[in-house]
């Protein structure tokens, strides 16, 4: 499912930003479960929301100084 939603975003940097919210989606979510089976505990759901947010976002910011400063030593 990952690639095909990254397969239809149009440029790099739309199917990296695709990709690393996917990819913070799953993890956290993987990761909520775990606490929830390991430590009978129920994650909060805006503490999920806001991790997953926080990761794409400072993914997307590497992502977008990796390009910048491609672009400065080209």
């Amino acid at each position: 499912m990952q690639r095909r939603c990254a397969r239809k975003a149009r440029g790099k940097i739309s199917r990296e930003f695709i990709w690393s919210v996917l990819t913070a989606t799953i993890y956290h979510i993987w990761m909520a479960r775990n606490e929830a089976l390991c430590q009978k505990s129920v994650p909060i759901s805006t503490k999920v929301l806001k991790l997953i947010r926080m990761d794409a976002k400072y993914r997307i910011m590497e992502i977008l100084h990796w390009k910048h400063t491609c672009k400065d030593k080209g």
